[in-house]
This record gives C-alpha cells, sequence and structure tokens, in this order.
C-alpha cells in the first residue's frame, strides 16, 4: 500500500499530472497500481494481481458491493510500452474473459492498439476495450489533487 492512496500514492499522480511524458518511465508495477487506483476511486472493488505468473490479467475489478467470488465485471491487462498492442494480446485477454465469465476485458496501455487488432476486436465483437494514452491522461487529470 502507499501512504496517500490504496494502490498508488497521491504525491506520485500529482508528479505525473505536471509531467505526464514521464508516464512512460514508471516502473511497470507503479503503471498497474495506477490503473487500479484509478478505478478504486470510481467506486469499484479492485484486487491486483501478483504481479508475475498472474496469467496475463492484471487486475479484476467488480462493482462496489460485489462479493469477489463472484465473475468479475472487468479484466484488465496493462501494458506500459512504446510498441502498440498486438492480436496475440487481444485474443488472450479475450480467453481471459471468457474463462472467467467475466462482462469485458481492457487493456490499459502507454501507446494504443495495433490497427490489426483494433480491427480484428471490431469484426469479432470481442468485449475487450482500450485505455490509451489519451485516456490516462483524462484518468490522471480526473486523480490530481484539486488546488484551492
Amino acid at each position: 500500500e502507499s501512504f496517500h492512496g490504496k494502490f498508488f500514492d497521491q504525491r506520485f499522480v500529482d508528479y505525473l499530472h505536471a509531467n505526464f511524458a514521464r508516464i512512460d518511465e514508471i516502473h511497470w508495477r507503479q503503471f498497474e497500481g495506477l490503473t487500479c487506483e484509478f478505478f478504486e476511486r470510481e467506486g469499484f472493488r479492485v484486487e491486483i494481481g501478483p504481479g508475475r505468473d498472474d496469467g496475463g490479467v492484471d487486475a479484476r475489478i467488480w462493482k462496489e458491493g460485489v462479493d469477489a467470488s463472484a465473475s468479475p465485471l472487468i479484466l484488465v491487462q496493462c501494458k506500459r510500452q512504446k510498441q502498440k498492442i498486438g492480436k496475440t494480446v487481444v485474443k488472450a485477454l479475450y480467453a481471459d474473459v471468457l474463462n472467467e465469465n467475466a462482462k469485458s476485458g481492457l487493456i490499459v496501455t502507454t501507446s494504443g492498439l495495433a490497427p490489426g487488432s483494433s480491427k480484428m476486436r471490431t469484426a469479432r465483437s470481442y468485449p475487450v476495450d482500450e485505455a490509451d494514452r489519451k485516456t490516462l491522461k483524462v484518468w490522471i487529470d480526473a486523480m490530481k489533487t484539486a488546488l484551492g
């Protein structure tokens, strides 16, 4: 646990707000924590994975009040990388969504989906969404300390 948040320290949120380009430099585990912190603050129940050997699922998200034994609402895969996200990651997350009977999957990335990945996801109606760099900026803006 961090000092000012359950998954991610508020001081680091404020730093990233002022220095968003540095998001590419944070540790992959901090990136997972940032994602979990956003959903926690939005009122969801969040379980972060172990970090290693997580089977490709970095976080599980439920509506607040839903028991952890129920199927997750969202399975999250975090990718802090410059390369676009390929089809293999999308297919793997879709398989995890089916396996865990989740409602959807979410790929959170500092880049974006490759054009072929996006087309495949749409053509096959995979319930896998994308939170790209622009989305991350919106999340950090929403989490920053209010001045005044």
